[in-house]
């Protein structure tokens, strides 16, 4: 089999949840897969290969042999076909549904809120000579409580997010919760959602994501 090529920077949560699922499929990085990293909102250091391949600009991009993936949950869903061992997608009609509607709050909420409104704000602005932005923190404060609700009365938890199997939904969730906690408000929430912080405790020290730690953990 041709070796799989990831293209993303170390940083993007995105680029880490496909690092994670190659990790929980016991593929190691420069053995059975190759990454390319470079600063993806740098145009100018965008490889060509990439440009070719994703013509939205964004990251993370799979190359295995002529075939070019973009798109997180393609990709993540491809490479639990071709390497089933593991499975990270629960055979459970109704556990699968709830696996793909976390995946789709944390697409289309959690990352957007807990990411760029609270991380980068906090974190990453004053680290590049921003000034935070607490209006906007504060209010994504509120829109995050709500997130979390939702996500709190989805989970199922036995271990994982759903049931004793880590899933997809796991994967997609660790690298949010890895920069979400390091911010305050991160920090203050969980106490007020049991089943996300038992399973925070539960996998927070997980080798996948230990072994994919970017500049911020």
């Amino acid at each position: 089999m041709e070796k799989l090529v990831l293209y993303g920077p170390s940083f993007s949560v995105y680029v880490r949840i496909v690092r994670i699922v190659l990790r929980e499929k016991e593929l190691i990085e420069n053995e059975d897969y190759i990454l390319k990293p470079f600063d993806v909102f740098e145009p100018a250091e965008h490889p060509k290969e990439f440009k070719s391949l994703s013509p939205f600009g964004k990251v993370p991009v799979l190359a295995h042999g002529d075939l070019g993936i973009y798109e997180t949950s393609a990709i993540t869903r491809y490479l639990d076909q071709i390497f089933p061992s593991p499975s990270l997608q629960p055979t459970s009609p109704s556990s699968l549904a709830r696996m793909n509607q976390v995946i789709s709050i944390v697409d289309n909420y959690a990352y957007p809120i807990l990411i760029w409104k609270i991380f980068v704000e906090r974190i990453s602005a004053p680290e590049e000579g921003r000034e935070c932005n607490y209006q906007l923190v504060e209010q994504a404060h509120s829109e995050a409580m709500e997130c979390l609700a939702a996500l709190e009365d989805l989970i199922d938890f036995n271990g994982f997010l759903f049931g004793k199997a880590l899933s997809l939904a796991d994967c997609y969730m660790m690298p949010i919760f890895v920069y979400f906690m390091l911010t305050p408000e991160g920090k203050d929430s969980l106490s007020e959602f049991p089943n996300i912080h038992r399973w925070w405790l539960a996998v927070k020290q997980r080798p996948s994501l230990l072994k994919t730690r970017s500049k911020w953990g």
